[in-house]
């Protein structure tokens, strides 16, 4: 018996739907931080908070826009050399400072309700002008110690996410939803004694199963000092959501069967053709 050519040809809605090649199911991706590079050129989008010397009367001491590279902007004439950053853009957030004070830049957010990733990148370097590495008094971002006059050492940087509704600069851990950093950078010096400045280093954290969908917090960048100057640079902060595009999932779903239909009903046909 003669059998006609019953070789089925490919579907092209079935191939295309099972591997993706010409039907690339999307991702909706929003970076919930505004600014985040500071490419500005100021601190729009950001707030600043400070717990404020009474001897700075020029309220002088706290994060400023700088350059990366350049000397960190003059406080009473005073200045310090930081690092290049060839990821860094034009501008960056950086503490200055000449008398003891804690500061903070913090910014709030909204994680969208609805599912998917939430990751986080941020670039920073801390520079401790005191060499004498981090130290982290109890009473957390306070440059008196809990005191009415500084008591104790405390010096060091910390980068946190805060609930809604915290007082800016609390350590409370009723207040902390998680904390990336806490310390300050290692001290180098050159030949001559000077403090060799540190490069950014980049952080990256994964958030999905940490912040809950459709509720806000605040990011934090803060240091406190009451030993010696201390410069917490901060760049390219990014709070990335990512969710499926609304349907795609279920357009996916349906290419995929009716392919399948289509596949079935020929090989009835050639079936038949025998």
């Amino acid at each position: 018996m003669h059998k006609r050519n019953s070789r089925l040809m490919p579907c092209p809605v079935l191939f295309f739907a099972l591997f993706g090649l010409a039907l690339p199911i999307g991702s909706g991706a929003q970076d919930l931080l505004v600014n985040g590079s500071f490419e500005t050129g100021t601190l729009a989008g950001w707030t600043l908070a400070d717990q404020l010397n009474p001897a700075d009367t020029a309220n002088a001491d706290h994060f400023y826009i700088s350059v990366p590279g350049a000397n960190t902007p003059a406080v009473n004439g005073i200045t310090f050399t930081t690092a290049a950053n060839a990821a860094g853009g034009n501008f960056y957030a950086v503490t200055a400072s000449d008398l003891p004070g804690a500061h903070a830049l913090l910014q709030s957010f909204t994680v969208p309700s609805g599912g998917g990733s939430l990751k986080l990148s941020f670039q920073m370097f801390v520079n401790d002008q005191s060499g004498i590495g981090p130290t982290i008094d109890p009473s957390g971002l306070d440059y008196t110690t809990g005191g009415s006059r500084v008591t104790r050492d405390n010096q060091h940087a910390r980068v946190d996410i805060l609930r809604a509704g915290a007082p800016d600069l609390s350590t409370a851990p009723a207040d902390l939803v998680t904390t990336f950093y806490v310390g300050t950078d290692p001290s180098g010096f050159d030949a001559n004694f000077n403090l060799v400045p540190n490069a950014f280093s980049l952080y990256k954290a994964d958030l999905t199963n940490v912040l809950a969908s459709g509720q806000s917090y605040r990011i934090r960048f803060a240091e406190v000092d009451n030993v010696s100057a201390l410069n917490q640079g901060v760049d390219n902060v990014h709070l990335v959501s990512t969710t499926p595009e609304p349907g795609a999932v279920g357009l996916l779903a349906g290419l995929s069967l009716s392919g399948g239909l289509f596949l079935s009903r020929r090989r009835r046909i050639a079936t038949a053709r025998i």
